[in-house]
């Protein structure tokens, strides 16, 4: 018997186990739109009043306090402990092993934040001598042979050897458990947020790592993230995989996401609820791209209290008139820069749009205001743009012109990124390094990134 079908749902081209909408293309129309009004409000930082915004070392205490630096000492001696000497090599690092305290790890973060402002090929050649010493010589706090043991067997998880671990994301407890619950504490987030994919660097065997050509991060973990101006509020993993391996390894997907009846087997759906649902209850704008973007997800979030500006696919459940017109106009570009086409649903609670830019753009919404025309300044595409007679016709021979586009285009461009925000600033100050064994360390410095970062976001 073959894998069971899936409804409503077809698999994203980087992963089996990610799901994309797979609707039938709405056919009947409402007379009016009753969108949502939600009035905009701003963020709020949670800082405890004896702390400073300035004081970058009790802030970073706050991520990572002392009661998890102590587990994680706990958890890695206990885990030497475990180890049995006598089938090690002789000159083998763990043989002259000492058990870690907390003041090690404290240095060992420190070294890796060192590591990840002053770059070199190899991990050695901080501790070199003569004329390639570095500028600071490591040596002075902790010793090459030393760090490289700890690096290697540091454990944040109970290192029971019965426990059970059901993905690789199960051994960051409670670390990541710890350092998301205070994102979300430290950050009440203003009326617009958005969700997109990030990825933690991993090029060793794994079952769960993804290959996605044309990212900045082309292979690795994969994470959901909800996000505001760069600032990570929360996120969750994701398994990678095949439907067919759904029984021998586990469920796939988004990691122990729950999947809402009313948002059948839409897994990218489920992740937008399932993120949502831990910020403070208030009336939110969120912004997707068309891998969530649906009509059935739009009804579910506006059922409580969210509303959504999201570019759409035509398999979203978008109107039917408007997938034809996207088909047309990619063969023949015949539709002028700047027409706007709207529609609302039958029931009158999705708004439809579909708009011309440097290409016949699909949206949808349930936000009211979201057609009012705003001025914008745009650059003018190229000459070898696939769509160069029609939208480059506003322009004249101005580079670039300012033009009126609708507020929720306007809204989406600059609201969309802020994942790519934090990702950017991730990729600015990294302190990832090229990881072949050990996929938990890739995530591992991946929250450690996130706890030091996020604060300067």
């Amino acid at each position: 018997m073959g894998p069971k079908r899936m409804k409503n749902v077809v698999s994203d081209s980087s992963d089996p186990a990610t799901f994309r909408p797979d609707l039938p293309p709405a056919t009947k129309t409402g007379a009016k739109f009753y969108g949502m009004k939600l009035p905009d409000f701003q963020p709020k930082i949670n800082l405890p009043s004896s702390i400073s915004p300035l004081n970058a070392w009790e802030i970073f205490r706050l991520f990572i306090p002392t009661e998890i630096i102590c587990q994680i000492v706990n958890n890695t001696n206990e885990k030497v402990a475990q180890e049995d000497m006598e089938d090690l090599a002789p000159y083998s690092r763990l043989k002259r092993w000492k058990p870690v305290t907390c003041e090690d790890i404290y240095v060992y973060i420190g070294i890796r934040i060192y590591m990840g402002l002053n770059i070199q090929s190899d991990m050695r050649e901080y501790w070199a001598t003569g004329q390639n010493k570095p500028h600071y010589n490591l040596s002075d706090v902790m010793a090459k042979d030393r760090f490289l043991a700890i690096h290697t067997r540091m454990r944040v998880a109970d290192p029971d050897p019965n426990a059970e671990f059901g993905a690789v994301f199960d051994r960051l407890e409670p670390l990541n458990a710890h350092i998301r619950e205070t994102s979300l504490k430290l950050w009440t987030p203003g009326r617009d947020v958005a969700i997109d994919e990030g990825m933690s660097p991993f090029e060793g065997r794994s079952y769960d790592t993804l290959v996605i050509k044309g990212k900045p991060i082309e292979e690795g973990y994969k994470i959901w993230i909800l996000a505001q101006k760069g600032y990570f509020l929360t996120w969750c993993f994701h398994r990678k995989g095949k439907i067919k391996d759904n029984g021998s390894r586990g469920r796939l997907g988004p990691w122990k996401v729950p999947q809402p009846k009313a948002l059948g087997e839409n897994n990218s759906s489920a992740v937008v609820a399932y993120l949502m649902e831990q910020v403070p209850h208030a009336g939110y704008i969120l912004y997707l791209d068309n891998l969530f973007t649906n009509v059935k997800l739009l009804t579910y979030m506006r059922e409580r209290g969210v509303g959504i500006i999201g570019t759409a696919s035509t398999k979203s459940g978008i109107l039917e008139d408007f997938c034809e017109k996207k088909a047309k106009d990619s063969k023949k570009d015949t539709i002028p820069w700047g027409t706007l086409y709207h529609e609302p649903s039958q029931d009158g609670k999705i708004m439809f749009i579909a708009w011309k830019d440097n290409a016949l753009v699909l949206f949808m919404t349930n936000v009211h205001g979201m057609l009012e025309m705003v001025e914008s300044r745009r650059k003018r595409p190229s000459e070898t743009s696939t769509s160069a007679k029609i939208v480059r016709v506003p322009f004249g021979d101005k580079p670039t012109a300012i033009l009126e586009i609708p507020s929720l285009d306007d809204k989406y461009n600059h609201k969309m990124g802020a994942v790519d925000q934090g990702n950017k600033l991730k990729a600015e100050y990294t302190l990832q390094r090229s990881h072949r064994r050990g996929g938990h360390h890739s995530l591992i410095t991946w929250l450690l990134e996130t706890a030091l970062l996020m604060p300067i976001s």
